[in-house]
């Protein structure tokens, strides 16, 4: 069960605009596409023997709707530079497999494996060209279809799996990520939407976009610079989700909250408390603001919460959004951590109209 806590004790403002509001809109990835797959390296640089941490997450737009844990997840790499975990283990444990917190409920083991290069390439598989990579790893994730979640607005993480940097790697930078060859060619791999059941080859036509997937890729160093030892992880600020209710009804006006998350880099219990904010309160000393640029004006939240195993969270609330404009309102999530300022990937987009469309199928009373 999460549970929240405030850890900056100013109440959150009501900010009163005109036909302003958000949703969840697809942004932080090219245009068309409708999924993103990502790929993550725990460090930005290696030594040969170290271990390899590897993140997968997903995105996709609210028409394709939530994500499932399950699919096949292809990634493709250099034989040279990167070996996976275990040398003949087929089960995902025996590769440092463990799956997201959030949809670790819905994980089974029993109907999960990893499949190697070797299998791959014998029965007709391919490698992405241009990449410098001449092997593939398969992940095959199964689940009981459970748990799923939506990622419009800020990227779900899967699972982690670990591979190994080579003993006698060279040094130089090298990538590992998505084969899209997997995907739209041999049809060994695809992600799944709890909508449809799964997102088959690449055409995203279905979806409004020319693609089906942006395939994610990792870049990472070998040198002597590598470490056993994790690098610091930097800021990380997503535009989380929108919340929405009727402020008069009648009058066809509703409140909009844009949530944002500081997902990685920030510990409230690391930081130094018992200073005054500039808008008076218990404040943080790294911490000193947090917010939204609303439309390219910064707008400020004075209380954020701990989602405890799922970073902070905080809310901007806008009023006096009408159900059926049609104007355009861009968002953006943004913290000041130490005197710098960190923004999410990019802005998101919606109209009134499609936002309360969106509100009436999750059990807002309509019109």
């Amino acid at each position: 069960m999460k549970t929240s806590k405030k850890v900056l004790g100013v109440v959150l403002t009501l900010i009163m605009l005109v036909n302003v509001f958000a949703v969840s809109v697809f942004a932080a990835y090219p245009d068309d596409a409708a999924c993103a797959l990502i790929v993550k390296t725990d460090k930005a640089n290696y030594a040969p023997g170290d271990e390899v941490v590897l993140t997968v997450a997903v995105k996709a737009t609210a028409d394709v709707g939530p994500m499932l844990l399950t699919g096949q997840y292809e990634l493709g790499y250099n034989s040279a530079v990167l070996e996976p975990y275990a040398a003949s283990d087929t089960t995902l444990e025996g590769h440092g497999f463990a799956a997201d917190a959030y949809f670790a409920g819905a994980y089974d083991a029993s109907m999960s494996q990893v499949i190697y290069s070797e299998t791959t390439m014998a029965n007709g598989g391919s490698v992405t060209a241009g990449k410098g990579w001449d092997s593939v790893i398969l992940y095959c994730v199964a689940d009981n279809g459970s748990i799923s979640k939506d990622c419009a607005d800020a990227e779900a993480t899967l699972f982690t799996v670990k591979m190994k940097i080579a003993a006698n790697a060279a040094d130089g930078t090298y990538t590992i990520g998505f084969n899209q060859d997997g995907y739209e060619t041999n049809f060994t791999a695809y992600a799944t939407d709890l909508n449809g059941g799964g997102l088959y080859g690449n055409d995203g036509s279905g979806f409004g976009k020319a693609n089906l997937y942006d395939f994610g890729v990792a870049e990472f160093t070998v040198g002597a610079g590598g470490s056993t030892e994790p690098e610091q992880p930097t800021v990380k600020v997503n535009n989380l989700s929108t919340q929405v209710q009727w402020a008069n009804k009648e009058a066809g006006l509703m409140n909009v909250g844009f949530r944002g998350q500081i997902a990685e880099g920030y510990n409230a219990a690391d930081d130094k408390a018992g200073t005054t904010g500039p808008n008076g309160g218990d404040n943080l000393a790294k911490l000193t603001e947090v917010g939204f640029y609303l439309n390219g004006t910064k707008y400020q939240a004075y209380t954020i919460y701990n989602f405890v195993d799922g970073g902070y969270f905080y809310r901007v609330v806008v009023g006096n959004v009408s159900y059926d404009s049609e104007a355009t309102f861009s968002a953006q999530a943004y913290v000041m951590i130490d005197g710098q300022e960190y923004k999410a990937d990019a802005s998101f987009e919606t109209t009134g109209k499609a936002q309360y469309e969106r509100a009436i199928t999750v059990g807002m009373e309509a019109k």
